[in-house]
């Protein structure tokens, strides 16, 4: 019953980054709209809208979630402010003035829907990081 105790933080970070990767990847997906960017010269350019570049850092931050997760059940190790600060980092990502950015609310895009997600997941790993520092074990990083 003690080790299911001491793992609950780091089961929370799995739990996270699955969510996460889920919602991006299955069941909530980005716009997979391209911009076109026009020229002077008249050339056309297409690139990826700004919520599929926050996708690819909300992934590689679910894989980091995942990785601590990990090593918290694994070792014992546990992560108190790190989780904290990757939980508010998925959070800010969304914003076009401190983060990345994604598309505005109202517009019908599919993004919308993943905005949820990366509440529920960012606030999963921010729970997870509270508890680590509420208990305060002895090995934490």
């Amino acid at each position: 019953m003690n080790k299911i105790k001491s793992g609950i933080e780091g089961i929370l970070l799995i739990v996270s980054g699955l969510i996460m990767i889920g919602a991006i990847k299955i069941w909530s997906p980005v716009c997979q709209s391209m911009l076109e960017l026009y020229r002077k010269n008249g050339d056309v350019k297409f690139m990826n809208m700004k919520c599929a570049h926050t996708s690819k850092l909300l992934i590689y931050l679910s894989i980091l979630l995942i990785i601590l997760g990990l090593i918290s059940v694994i070792k014992g190790v546990k992560f108190g402010v790190l989780p904290v600060v990757i939980g508010i980092m998925m959070m800010v990502s969304m914003s076009s003035d401190y983060g990345i950015g994604m598309c505005r609310t109202g517009v019908g895009m599919a993004c919308e829907k993943t905005r949820l997600w990366i509440y529920i997941s960012g606030s999963i790993a921010i729970l997870s990081g509270v508890i680590a520092m509420i208990r305060g074990r002895k090995k934490s990083v």
